[in-house]
C-alpha cells in the first residue's frame, strides 16, 4: 500500500507527458486543424457570440435518414469556447482538447481513488496512460467528436462502477459526462443503453427492501437535487431550440429517426469486430488503433444492401477467441461475486457488459451510402482496455484457484495469525465494525459474522459462522475512534 501511495506522483506524471509532449510538438510545428475538425473548431469559437450555437454538429447521418439531424447539443463545445477566445486557432485547438482530455483523465483517477482507494486509483492512471499511448500524439489534441470522447467516455465508466457500488456522489458526474457524450456524437447512444443496464442490473440487488420506500427517500438526497441541477444546465440549450426552431426541433427529429435505416452493421459483422478488437493481436494497442477497423462500403444483394466487411477475421477464429474471453470474464466476475467485494464486480460486470454490448451496439449501427467509417466505433477501444484487467484477473482465478494475484505484507500477516489460532483449536472471530477485504472467497463467511453481530446489536466480537477451518482467514477489526485512542473502554451496546 505504501509503496503504491509514494508512487502516485509517477503515475500521475507519466499520464501527463504524452500530452504535454503532444501539444509542445504541435505548437512547435505551428499545427492547425483542417476538413471536419477545423470546421468543428470554427463552431466553439461562435460561443458566447451573436451566433451562439444550441446545437452539436451536422451529423452525417442526414445523408441515410433522408433528413437533416445534428448532434443534441453544443456541450463539448462550451467546453472548448475559453479557449477558442484565449488563443490563436491552432494553439486554441490543441491547448483545449489536450486539457479537456488530461482532466477527464485526472477525474477518472481521482474518483478511482474515492471509490475504491490508492490501488484502483493506480489502476485508473495506467489505464489512462496505456489510452494515450494507443491513440498516439495527434489524436490526443484531435477536436473531432469520435476521439474528443475517447477520454470521457473512460472517466464515465469509472464514475459508474462507483455509482454501482452505492456511491451516490458520482450521480451527478455522470449526469454531466453522459450528457457530453450524447450531446456531442450519437453513436454512443446504443452502447450508453447497455452499460446502463449492467450497472442498474448490479446495483438493484444491493437496494433494501422496500425499494420503493428507499427510492422515495433517495428523491430527497442531495446527490438528486445536483443531479436534476447538472440535468437542466446540460440541457437547456437543445430545449431552447426544440421549442424556437423555424419548423420541426432538432429533438423530434432526432426522435423519430431513433429506428435508423435499413442497413446496418448486422450483428455477424458486429460479433467479429468485437472479436477481432477485444480478443485478438494487435488488440486495443496503437496498432489495433490504426488498422483493425477499416472503412468498408455496401454490397448488392437479393434481400437488398448489406455491408461487407472483407477484412475481418474468419469465423472459425473469431468465435474461439470470443468464447474464451467471454469464459475468462464469467469467471471473474463469479470469482468476484463469491467473494462479496462489490467494487470487483462491478468492474467485472462492467467488462462482460462491454463485450456482449458491444455486439449488439454495433450490430444496430446505422450505414450511410458512404459505407462503413472507422470512426463511430472508436470506443471499442475503450471498452476493450477495461477488460483487459478483468480478462487478467480470470486467467489468474484458473491458474491459481484460490488466491488470484499477489498478497500484500498485511495480508500475509493475517494470513499467518489465523493459521495459529487454527492450530490452537481456535476460529478467527470478527468485530461487527470489520470490512472483509475481498480477495479470497471465505471472505463471504466473515461478511455472514458481520452482519449477523450487527443484526443482534452488539460490539462484541462473535466468531465466524462453521466453514472449513484451513480456508478461514482473518479480517481486519475495526477502530473504536476516540474511545480507543484515549484508553477508554467501550461499553457494548444493550442487547449484546
Amino acid at each position: 500500500m505504501m509503496r503504491l501511495v509514494r508512487t502516485r506522483p509517477l503515475l500521475y506524471a507519466a499520464l501527463v507527458l504524452p500530452f504535454l509532449t503532444a501539444a509542445v510538438r504541435a505548437i512547435r510545428a505551428d499545427w492547425f486543424p483542417i476538413g471536419d475538425s477545423a470546421l468543428l473548431y470554427l463552431r466553439t469559437a461562435d460561443v458566447g457570440t451573436q451566433h451562439h450555437p444550441l446545437l452539436g454538429s451536422w451529423s452525417s447521418a442526414s445523408l441515410s435518414l433522408g433528413r437533416n439531424i445534428n448532434n443534441p447539443g453544443p456541450l463539448y463545445d462550451d467546453l472548448m469556447a475559453p479557449f477558442a477566445h484565449l488563443f490563436p486557432t491552432g494553439v486554441g485547438n490543441v491547448i483545449g482538447v489536450s486539457a479537456i482530455n488530461l482532466g477527464f483523465a485526472v477525474l477518472a483517477a481521482l474518483a478511482a481513488r474515492r471509490i475504491g482507494g490508492v490501488g484502483s486509483e493506480a489502476w485508473t492512471l495506467v489505464t489512462a496512460g496505456a489510452l494515450a499511448w494507443t491513440l498516439g500524439s495527434e489524436v490526443l489534441f484531435d477536436t473531432f467528436q469520435a476521439h474528443a470522447l475517447l477520454f470521457p467516455f473512460f472517466a464515465t465508466l469509472v464514475l459508474l462502477t462507483g455509482a454501482m457500488t452505492g456511491h451516490r456522489w458520482t450521480w451527478p458526474w455522470l449526469v454531466f459526462t453522459w450528457s457530453l457524450i450524447l450531446q456531442t456524437h450519437i453513436s454512443y447512444a446504443y452502447i450508453a443503453v447497455v452499460v446502463v443496464i449492467a450497472a442498474l442490473a448490479v446495483a438493484l440487488p444491493s437496494i433494501p427492501a422496500p425499494r420503493s420506500e428507499w427510492f422515495r427517500r433517495q428523491l430527497r438526497t442531495r446527490a438528486v437535487l445536483w443531479s436534476a441541477v447538472v440535468f437542466g444546465l446540460a440541457w437547456v440549450q437543445p430545449v431552447i431550440e426544440q421549442f424556437t426552431a423555424e419548423g420541426e426541433g432538432n429533438l423530434s427529429r432526432l426522435a423519430k429517426s431513433a429506428s435508423g435505416t435499413d442497413v446496418a452493421v448486422g450483428f455477424g459483422n458486429a460479433f467479429r469486430m468485437v472479436s477481432a478488437v477485444f480478443a485478438l493481436p494487435p488488440w486495443w494497442t496503437r496498432w489495433g488503433f490504426q488498422d483493425t477497423i477499416q472503412p468498408a462500403g455496401t454490397v448488392d444483394t437479393a434481400a437488398g444492401p448489406r455491408v461487407d466487411i472483407p477484412w475481418l477475421p474468419g469465423w472459425a477464429i473469431a468465435s474461439l477467441a470470443f468464447v474464451v474471453l467471454l469464459v475468462l470474464l464469467v469467471i471473474a466476475l463469479r470469482w468476484a461475486w463469491r467473494t462479496g467485494d462489490r467494487l470487483l464486480v462491478a468492474v467485472d460486470a462492467l467488462a462482460l457488459a462491454g463485450l456482449v454490448g458491444s455486439v449488439v451496439a454495433l450490430g444496430r449501427l446505422t450505414i450511410g451510402p458512404v459505407g462503413l467509417a472507422a470512426h463511430p466505433t472508436r470506443w471499442l477501444f475503450v471498452l476493450a482496455l477495461v477488460a483487459r484487467r478483468t480478462r487478467r484477473h480470470g486467467a489468474a482465478v484458473v491458474v491459481r484457484p484460490g488466491r488470484p494475484g499477489r498478497t500484500g505484507a498485511a495480508d500475509r500477516a493475517r494470513h499467518a495469525r489465523a493459521r495459529r489460532r487454527v492450530r490452537r483449536g481456535q476460529r478467527p472471530e470478527v468485530h461487527p465494525g470489520a470490512r472483509p477485504t475481498g480477495r479470497h472467497p471465505h471472505d463471504a463467511g466473515a461478511a455472514a459474522g458481520v452482519r449477523a453481530a450487527r443484526a443482534a446489536g452488539t460490539r462484541r466480537s462473535v466468531p465466524l459462522p462453521d466453514r472449513e477451518p484451513a480456508g478461514l482467514r482473518a479480517v481486519q477489526l475495526g477502530d473504536h475512534g476516540p474511545a480507543r485512542r484515549s484508553g477508554r473502554r467501550v461499553p457494548g451496546r444493550p442487547g449484546g
